[in-house]
């Protein structure tokens, strides 16, 4: 009985197994026979057709505005990151272009020195001036008061000045800065004579033409960040883009559960009636599917019988067991009957033995009668 028992559990999970593949047999057929339906022209499937359609398109709304989010999403991220370095770029330019005037207001000082420099350029060189104004200032001070001095307190003086004076040839690159800045916002900066300062120049135009084409770079790509923002904004996702897209994706796994059940019923319609609209003509992936379908019907059908019979037969082992019991408490009543005949036996020859005894009496007691009369 319990091997039986265990052979009925494991033919009962083959055929849920079983009824599973079938299951995505329908699925299979459905999802191949939508890309035929107007070709297989059965009205009943009709009706499950229809409500397929309705689920897939609702599918292909939320794959839309998915894709839409994602890309509005993915120009924003890549238009910033874009726009981060080139500005990063900007800033290097700048930086370079910096070095480049200070450069300038170092070669300006040279040509001065050389007598070359353009009378209307020597206004620039003021920084220069006042620079080696106050070094001049310093050295005389520092001259004031040095070992010879009888000034009061003048080494003292002369270590203060010393220490500006220090200060100042440290800043002499900011000098250099200052004129070379003076000379470009001039304007008459390319009125510089000498190769150095043609080279300066010629790089600081190629600088000068990189800004712009970064410019106009920034502002295309600021152009598609803010294009993606108001797209996300008229998706209502705009500060909250993950979040939004969350609730997109579960939708599409609820919907994609959904058009699964749409398939596997349109599937399931076709399979059932597949005597009425199914022909040699017919696709070859089609008769494909539906041979499938076949064979697993087919199957599922030997199943059954297999489990019926083995019902049946666990039917007749447990009215056997039945049976034997019954039989058991027959011949335990048998017994008992059996015991009891033997007690009234018994009893009975003790009555027959007091009847016999009360008629013996009986007749001693009427003879005694007689004798007395």
């Amino acid at each position: 009985m319990a091997g039986l028992t265990a052979e009925i559990e494991v033919l009962r999970k083959e055929m849920d197994r079983s009824q599973v593949e079938l299951s995505n047999m329908h699925l299979e057929l459905g999802e191949v026979a939508a890309r035929w339906h107007d070709a297989i022209n059965y009205a009943p499937s009709q009706e499950a057709y229809e409500k397929l359609c309705e689920v897939v398109s609702q599918k292909d709304d939320i794959d839309g505005r998915i894709e839409a989010l994602q890309n509005a999403v993915n120009e924003m991220s890549a238009g910033g990151e874009q726009m981060a370095r080139t500005k990063s770029s900007m800033k290097d330019l700048d930086a370079r272009l910096d070095t480049l005037i200070s450069m300038l207001g170092a070669v300006a000082i040279e040509v001065e020195a050389s007598g070359r420099l353009p009378q209307r350029l020597s206004k620039c060189l003021e920084p220069m001036r006042e620079y080696e104004r106050k070094v001049k200032e310093c050295e005389d001070k520092i001259a004031k008061a040095g070992p010879d001095s009888k000034m009061a307190g003048s080494k003292i003086i002369g270590a203060i000045y010393v220490r500006k004076l220090e200060k100042l040839k440290k800043n002499l690159d900011s000098v250099f800065a200052q004129t070379g800045m003076k000379l470009y916002k001039s304007g008459d900066f390319r009125e510089l004579p000498g190769d150095h300062a043609k080279e300066i120049l010629d790089e600081m135009e190629q600088i000068r033409l990189m800004k712009r084409s970064f410019k106009n770079t920034l502002l295309d790509q600021k152009s598609i960040v803010d294009g993606a923002q108001d797209s996300l904004m008229s998706m209502g996702a705009y500060g909250e883009e993950g979040r939004r897209l969350k609730a997109l994706q579960s939708q599409e796994k609820q919907i994609m559960a959904v058009l699964g059940e749409r398939f596997t019923e349109y599937g399931k319609v076709l399979s059932d009636g597949m005597q009425y609209w199914l022909d040699k003509d017919a696709p070859a992936e089609l008769m494909q599917c539906c041979s499938r379908i076949m064979d697993q019907e087919n199957a599922i059908a030997h199943q059954g019988l297999v489990m019926e019979h083995l019902l049946m037969e666990r039917d007749i082992e447990i009215h056997n067991m039945k049976l034997s019991q019954l039989s058991e408490q027959m011949n335990h009543l048998n017994g008992q009957i059996q015991a009891i005949e033997n007690q009234k036996r018994e009893l009975q020859q003790k009555v027959n033995a007091e009847l016999k005894a009360i008629s013996d009496l009986r007749m001693k007691q009427n003879k005694l009668v007689q004798e007395n009369q």
